[in-house]
């Protein structure tokens, strides 16, 4: 099985395919069989213009679970459509016989169909419909498109065997397509269903991008409707930074927990302070300028002083025992903020995680060159450092990650 993520910008498709081809980074882990190879699909434009899709490739995880993993993490504020896509072809004629033989056979058979393989890599599916034409019956749509692309241990999904909903003899189907205008050309050329937004039994899906065809067929079960609403998930924030210690923490799969200390480097106004002060134990904020009431909960200690003048304090509410995680989001030079975070990493426990936001100025080239450098500044303090760009950030922004030695 394929599955095609869309998101609400050409940049988030990119920083997801980022996400999903690391070995590494616990976005779309590939130990769990979310894919083994991601891509973005279509002309990349900046922007909102290009298609902003991403194709992972050989997803062994289940609807229910995909669904269930983007909700559960920072990924329900990107997400807009899943689609889930098990077929292709170049052919457009052979696209839609195909489809009308899939409706015929879950119609007939209380939509059970035949298990049809598919070739494991989409991206060999590029060969030209040499005879363009609409084969006499189903049967041969189905063996041509069999033969077409090869086989594989993927096979086509078997729905439960429940009563299909028609209506007028026809299955209700609801139409998930890109572009979006492919759908109103699908509806008058498929046989046999009904369309639907609401109360269809089935999910028909398909990707048109570059000439090729992508689609699938499944039970409604199947098909991803959560909304997809940022500013929804920071209403409860002071501020939508709070959103990057959400992602960066899930990314390298670092668990909050209850027992944890954590320093909060040039803190105001507070809103990565009031997201960790709701996840850990304690939260030590340095900054001296004001900071929110909100932000100041019980387990909130404001320092009101440069760090470098904090060193006692600092000390004794960590219990000496040092720090779970450092992080800092002060607005400056990417290696001016890595100056102000190197004399506390002492203060950090063996495995404690360092979160640093790099912002950059301009769209200048260097960025490689300040993070080499930056890891050069802590290479005696930090292991598996690591620059992310996060769908928290902006264009400008990346954020900077390493493990205490």
């Amino acid at each position: 099985m394929h599955v095609v993520i869309q998101t609400g910008s050409q940049s988030q498709a990119l920083r997801l395919q980022l996400y999903a081809s690391s070995t590494h980074l616990q976005v779309f882990p590939h130990s769990r069989g979310f894919c083994t190879t991601a891509e973005e699909l279509g002309t990349l434009e900046s922007g909102h213009k290009g298609p902003c899709l991403v194709l992972l490739s050989d997803c062994k995880v289940s609807p229910q679970d995909f669904t269930h993993h983007i909700l559960s993490t920072f990924l329900r504020g990107y997400v807009v459509r899943v689609y889930w896509l098990e077929y292709a072809t170049s052919c457009r004629n052979e696209f839609i016989s195909h489809l009308n033989y899939l409706i015929q056979k879950y119609s007939e058979s209380c939509f059970r169909t035949p298990p049809v393989v598919c070739n494991g890599s989409l991206s060999g599916l590029q060969e030209d419909c040499k005879d363009d034409h609409t084969p006499t019956d189903g049967e041969s749509t189905r063996r041509s498109i069999t033969g077409r692309f090869g086989s594989s241990n993927v096979r086509t999904s078997e729905p439960a065997g429940r009563e299909v909903e028609m209506e007028n003899g026809k299955l209700k189907v609801r139409l998930q397509t890109y572009p979006r205008n492919l759908a109103e050309s699908l509806a008058d050329e498929l046989k046999g269903v009904d369309c639907q937004l609401h109360g269809f039994s089935h999910s028909l899906y398909a990707v048109e991008v570059d000439g090729t065809y992508r689609y699938g067929f499944s039970s409604a079960s199947q098909m991803y409707l959560a909304a997809c609403d940022r500013e929804d998930l920071a209403k409860d924030y002071l501020a939508r930074a709070a959103l990057k210690l959400e992602e960066v923490t899930q990314v390298c799969g670092f668990a909050l927990t209850k027992d944890m200390i954590a320093m909060d480097l040039g803190a105001s106004p507070g809103a990565w302070t009031q997201f960790l002060s709701r996840h850990i134990r304690r939260v030590v904020a340095v900054d001296p300028a004001e900071f929110s009431e909100q932000a100041l909960q019980p387990n909130v200690t404001h320092i009101r002083k440069l760090a470098q003048d904090a060193t006692e304090e600092l000390v004794a509410l960590s219990e000496g025992k040092g720090y779970d995680m450092l992080v800092c989001d002060v607005n400056r030079h990417p290696v001016e903020a890595a100056n102000l975070v190197a004399p506390l990493l002492p203060h950090l426990k063996a495995g404690a995680l360092l979160v640093l936001t790099l912002k950059f100025h301009g769209r200048g080239r260097d960025k490689e060159r300040k993070v080499d450098e930056i890891k050069g500044m802590f290479h005696k303090e930090l292991t598996r450092m690591e620059c992310v760009w996060l769908l928290a950030n902006s264009i400008y922004e990346r954020t900077f990650v390493g493990i205490k030695l």
